[in-house]
């Protein structure tokens, strides 16, 4: 057929490069995921709070003080929300020996209700009596033991008690990387919400400097009706999280909080990854 390479030469260059081009932009992913991981979040978020920045902007607020006061209230309220699940994770933690108890408990009913129903049981049942028959038993033909023999010393291992100072140190080694990921979304956050114009005419200058209006009017359009949807988005989570922990609190469940916190965090999953 004509145009096409009968030796496949002509299609080995551009394989060979498509393979390099999409090695090159994994590895760079994975290298630079310290810093693509929270601009990506900050970028979605800034999306989230864009609205209510300019529902401020009409109350004829500063941009500088709508920032800070979204930015604040965000920072105040994944503070507080913080604090209620490592509440329900330390009391949840704390009653987790009930648990066991009472699963254990709930098992050896079960096991009990269970038992000699069905022919694999009954089956199961024998094998293990014959079993048993067939070990030998104690005491026959045991070798004699000479009672001078050394008996082994026991050897116990004891970790000396650890030092409030070195909890302290491990509690905040644990906190120190979902810290500084959290301040650095955080000030991603405000350079785009204040510079939110300045980084659209970047963009347009890069994409559409041939017209500037259409590009214009598609990129405004294109951030708004993504702040509205990640903005809905966001309010249902959080509804489905409340009402999935009224629920559970309704029927006694232990942590609800916690559960409905994980419920709604859960539904982000599919726009974050």
């Amino acid at each position: 057929m004509p145009g096409i390479a009968r030796d496949g030469r002509g299609y080995l260059l551009p394989v060979t490069l498509a393979a390099v081009l999409t090695t090159a932009i994994v590895t760079a992913l994975y290298l630079g995921r310290g810093v693509f991981v929270p601009l990506a979040l900050a970028v979605l978020l800034s999306f989230v709070l864009s609205p209510v920045v300019r529902w401020l902007r009409r109350l004829l607020m500063p941009r500088i003080v709508a920032v800070a006061a979204v930015v604040f209230f965000t920072v105040a309220l994944t503070a507080a929300l913080g604090l209620v699940i490592a509440s329900q994770v330390a009391d949840l933690g704390n009653e987790l020996p009930r648990y066991e108890s009472t699963l254990r408990t709930k098992l050896k009913v079960l096991r009990t209700g269970m038992a000699q129903t069905t022919i694999v049981d009954r089956a199961t049942a024998t094998l293990n009596e014959l079993s048993k028959e067939l070990e030998p038993r104690r005491g026959v033909e045991r070798p004699s033991v000479s009672t001078t023999d050394a008996r082994p010393i026991p050897v116990e291992v004891h970790q000396p008690p650890e030092r409030p100072v070195d909890t302290l140190l491990r509690i905040v080694a644990a906190l120190i990387q979902p810290l500084t990921t959290t301040g650095i979304v955080m000030l991603l956050v405000v350079f785009i919400l204040l510079q939110r114009e300045d980084i659209r005419d970047r963009v347009i200058r890069l994409a559409g400097a041939g017209d500037l209006e259409t590009t214009t009017t598609a990129l405004n359009d294109a951030a708004f009706r993504l702040s509205r949807l990640f903005l809905v988005q966001s309010v249902l989570n959080a509804g489905y999280g409340a009402v999935i922990a009224l629920g559970l609190w309704l029927i006694g469940v232990p942590s609800p909080i916690l559960w409905g916190v994980v419920a709604g965090l859960l539904r982000f999953v599919p726009y974050i990854g």
